[in-house]
């Protein structure tokens, strides 16, 4: 949720400085949404198991519930809260920190999670920048390149969406071996984190 949090940021950003290609920005709202439904399970998530709820609303409910609200609508006090996204690092922090008192290795995981994650939405933009206006390109919407993103970082690649220029099929590499990479570390971490429980048995 921290490396989420932390993507938020970046995307809420982008949405206000990046240039007004409505694909491009189609793509960076259907991202912030799906991190919008994130935090929205988180926060009932938190509400659910606190203590004592009234306290938690008081603290941090109140912080994590903004962070739930999308760049979608255009009332006034809604373009207000877009502006409180920034507390979004706070929520990071916080969790960070929490979490490195429990476990150190999970910082590691929440690392590389944002190092994928925000690669993977710089990529599926420069794709949907390359492919755009391709005379031979299938990727000209933002969920046609969603759609390629997630099953080319998964490296399912079922080929009915797939980059024809050379920049978009040199994303489309990058991309493969992130997701391949980040499989490796989390692999990993997961094996280092039961190697005590296998040796007690």
């Amino acid at each position: 949720m921290a490396s989420v949090a932390m993507l938020a940021l970046l995307v809420a950003g982008a949405l206000i400085v990046a240039p007004r290609v409505p694909d491009v920005s189609g793509v960076l709202l259907i991202v912030d949404f799906v991190i919008c439904i994130l935090f929205a399970f988180d926060f009932l998530r938190s509400l659910w198991t606190a203590k004592s709820k009234v306290r938690y609303l008081v603290t941090w409910g109140w912080l994590d519930l903004i962070t739930c609200i999308p760049f979608v609508a255009e009332a006034r006090w809604l373009r207000l809260a877009r502006l409180l996204r920034v507390f979004t690092i706070v929520r990071a922090m916080r969790i960070l920190w929490v979490s490195s008192r429990e476990d150190r290795r999970s910082v590691v995981m929440a690392g590389a999670t944002f190092s994928i994650q925000t690669l993977f939405v710089v990529l599926c933009v420069l794709v949907l920048y390359f492919e755009h206006d391709a005379p031979d390109g299938n990727i000209r919407t933002a969920s046609d390149v969603m759609w390629w993103g997630i099953v080319t970082v998964t490296t399912v690649g079922y080929g009915d969406h797939f980059p024809v220029t050379d920049g978009g099929r040199i994303c489309g590499a990058i991309l493969m071996l992130t997701g391949i990479g980040y499989l490796t570390t989390v692999l990993g971490l997961v094996t280092r984190m039961t190697q005590p429980f296998a040796a007690r048995s």
